[in-house]
């Protein structure tokens, strides 16, 4: 079955296509084309960078409604604010003309770059991130139809479930207040020593060996960490794109550490594959210290994440934000109903093997809503540490065995998710929680009842198979196939806590 996801993607794609043949001339897709000149979009980078402002700085916001034109040009922007004000000015965005041959080439062209962005971020998480290894292949999908329900769409297309990611040092020096994973104070660097390399290029294999060379290579090399802590991160990355053919993908806090360094990352990644870099923007200073240092053109393919108090963006409910006043203090700004504020997050991407090469330890994780057993965001749901790469190979394989499950056996509880409420309806039967209504009212015959027993809870799968066969004569296997199409669908729990409680089954007791 295609997942709902998925349809999303295909068809987001054949719309992007469609679009681009509707304005012939008008926009010519660069995110891949890595010879391209960014000038090619300046008017787009220039846009970008109105809009960053806009959505950086709340007294800019206020100030541009009066003279858009003269404050624009006070802040040093490129744009017109009158020519590409359906970008930013909601009203006319919602009244968009009904000739869209009046819609400005500028706004066209920014639209497409951020369509363009949109589809390929979508590429990667429904085929570039997919691993070769079956069981492997199968439990990520399963985590990603959970995280579909946990989350609704706008919730979980940002997640990729990427099938690895590397910390290169123990801690950050970011000192970020919402991190979303909780980092700890910057301790040490994982070097680039003889050693070291030795190790990591071995531990480059074994990941082509088990995932395939297209899903390992869009792992990335941060985690709770900074990439731009490490003095050794690009010697690292430059042995990922050997391996892999693609330069990672960055997330960093520190760009003005060290600007000439930056601004190399920035020129080098992109010669070597990478398309998107992203700079998490912490302060209104920082936002201005960037844009003093860096051109638009120059950060054409580097998204500023502005998650400064005077911004407009939200931030996610995981991590030290949990309870923050400062949590508080952004979403009153923002004006979020209290319904709203609660709701649990996670900024985790990961449905895969989480690495620190400094400890040399190796976690399975995945992603779930921030609760309080898991404040970050993501279970851990295996963890080891090896020495050497035939140690990490063994135990990898270890964890795709035991804890990537591609079916349910006899003795596994069977209960549906704790945030959904079931409910029987005429023609099957509704699962619901927050952000998230599903119907199974054509699916086979038999899952209403067998939905039925799994809603009464304290029952194992074999249970439900013995009372499916006793009460209405359905052969074993039929219903715990059925049973294996709800757990593949995401909405049975999975959750270590309940997972690790087995239930005896004893098909003679009642």
């Amino acid at each position: 079955m295609i997942s709902q996801r998925h349809q999303h993607y295909v068809k987001a794609e054949a719309q992007f296509k469609a679009s681009l043949a509707r304005f012939p001339g008008v926009y010519q897709p660069i995110v891949d084309d890595f010879e391209a000149d960014p000038a090619r979009l300046a008017d787009v980078a220039h846009a970008k960078r109105f809009l960053e402002r806009y959505t950086g700085d709340d007294a800019f916001r206020k100030k541009l409604l009066s003279d858009p034109r003269g404050v624009a040009a006070a802040y040093g922007l490129k744009s017109d604010p009158e020519e590409i004000r359906l970008l930013w000015d909601c009203d006319p965005a919602t009244r968009q003309p009904a000739d869209l041959k009046a819609i400005p080439d500028t706004v066209l062209r920014y639209r497409f770059w951020v369509a363009e962005k949109l589809v390929h971020r979508d590429k990667i998480r429904e085929l570039d991130c997919i691993p070769s290894d079956n069981s492997f292949r199968i439990w990520r999908e399963r985590q990603h139809n959970r995280v579909f329900h946990q989350l609704g769409e706008n919730g979980a297309r940002g997640i990729v479930h990427t099938s690895w990611a590397v910390e290169l040092s123990k801690g950050c020096s970011g000192g970020c207040w919402f991190c979303g994973l909780g980092a700890g104070r910057k301790e040490a660097d994982f070097l680039h020593t003889p050693e070291n390399q030795r190790l990591w290029l071995d531990v480059l294999e074994v990941m082509k060996e088990l995932v395939g060379p297209t899903a390992a290579g869009q792992g990335v090399l941060y985690w709770a960490t900074d990439p731009l802590d490490n003095p050794d991160f690009e010697l690292f990355a430059d042995e990922f794109a050997d391996a892999f053919g693609r330069f990672p993908q960055t997330t960093s806090v520190l760009p003005m550490r060290d600007v000439e360094r930056t601004r190399r990352l920035l020129v080098h990644s992109r010669r070597r594959g990478c398309q998107i870099n992203r700079f998490s923007v912490i302060s209104l200073k920082l936002l201005e210290e960037i844009f003093a240092a860096f051109t638009a053109e120059e950060l054409l393919f580097t998204e500023l994440i502005t998650q400064n108090i005077e911004s407009s963006t939200g931030i996610g409910n995981a991590g030290r934000a949990r309870g923050s006043k400062l949590y508080e203090k952004k979403h009153d700004i923002l004006g979020t109903p209290q319904e709203g504020r609660g709701m649990p997050g996670t900024i985790s991407c990961l449905s895969g093997f989480l690495f620190n090469m400094l400890d040399r330890t190796v976690k399975l994780v995945t992603p779930c809503p921030a609760d309080d057993e898991w404040p970050e965001g993501y279970w851990t749901l295996a963890e080891e540490r090896f020495d050497t790469a035939n140690d990490l190979k063994t135990i990898l394989r270890r964890m795709v065995k035991e804890s990537m499950p591609t079916a349910l056996r006899l003795t596994d509880p069977i209960a549906f998710r704790s945030d959904l409420a079931y409910a029987s309806t005429a023609k099957g039967f509704q699962l619901t929680n927050k952000v998230l209504r599903s119907s199974f009212d054509k699916e086979h015959e038999l899952l209403p009842d067998i939905a039925a027993l799994v809603a009464r809870g304290c029952l194992c799968a074999g249970d439900v198979a013995v009372e499916m066969e006793k009460s209405k004569g359905v052969p074993l296997q039929l219903t715990l196939m059925l049973l294996n199409k709800l757990f593949q669908e995401g909405v049975l729990e999975e959750s270590p806590r309940l997972f690790s409680k087995k239930i005896r089954f004893d098909p003679d007791t009642p």
